[in-house]
Order: structure tokens, then sequence, then C-alpha cells
């Protein structure tokens, strides 16, 4: 279960509307078990326990990676990365970076980036994707 509170100007907050909560409140219906929650600048995201990048709040220059700069007020699943395990993401004030791990040693693992301020970002992270162990394998399947 996730629960949050404090400022909900643009949905970072989940909860489905833009009410600040002065006290945790959870996030009902969240899709699945969280590993992994982080918070940015009028944003938020959650890695599922399969590996799927969920995010919400303020979409502004693309960051909530869905290919608009519309606000979630509630979590949404990234589907550009949806055949991806993501294992950890950060969010900066504009910006996010995924991780996602191969499934081998570590000369294998991959940085994958998601530029905000660029408009065809998804279809840079397709292609870099489609070279990597993730084109060749199935996960969550």
């Amino acid at each position: 279960m996730v629960y949050s509170w404090g400022s909900n100007k643009f949905g970072e907050l989940g909860i489905g509307n833009l009410y600040s909560k002065k006290t945790p409140t959870l996030i009902e219906d969240f899709p699945g078990p969280v590993r992994i929650v982080r918070a940015g600048h009028g944003f938020s995201a959650a890695i599922s326990d399969i590996g799927q990048l969920y995010m919400w709040g303020n979409g502004s220059n693309g960051k909530l990676g869905n290919g608009s700069e519309s606000n979630e007020k509630f979590p949404k699943k990234l589907s550009a990365l949806s055949d991806i395990c993501i294992m950890d993401v950060k969010l900066g004030a504009g910006h996010v970076l995924a991780y996602a791990d191969t499934g081998s040693n570590d000369r294998n693992r991959s940085i994958l980036k998601i530029y905000s301020a660029e408009k065809n970002f998804l279809a840079h992270m397709r292609l870099v994707c489609n070279v990597s162990y993730f084109a060749k394998n199935s996960f969550g399947k």
C-alpha cells in the first residue's frame, strides 16, 4: 500500500483530486504491490513488484513519459516501458532517469534516460531497448 500527503497542486498525491492532505492518505486501487516509491517536484513515481513503472502528477515537459504534458491525478503505468523490468527510478525537478536490469552481470546493465524536454523521447527509448537484452527476453509474461 502507498500513502501520500502534502501539497497536491498537480495531482502528485495520486488520490484522484487536487486537494492537499495534512495526514497520510491511502492511494486507493493502486495496481498491484509496490516495491519503490519516489517523489519529485510536483510529480511522483512507483515501481511495482514486477518492475512496471507508474507516474503521476505534473506532466509539464513530458516528464511523466506518456507522450503528453497532461497532469495525472492517479498513478498511470508507463506503457512505453511496459515490456522492460524497471529496477529503480530517480526524479529530478523536470526529468526522470529509469534503471533497467538486463538480468545479466553488471557489465550488461544499462541506464535508460527519459529526456523530458524532447518531444520524441519515447521513440528514442524504444530504439535503445530494441537492441538490448529486452528485445530477446520477456519479463512478467
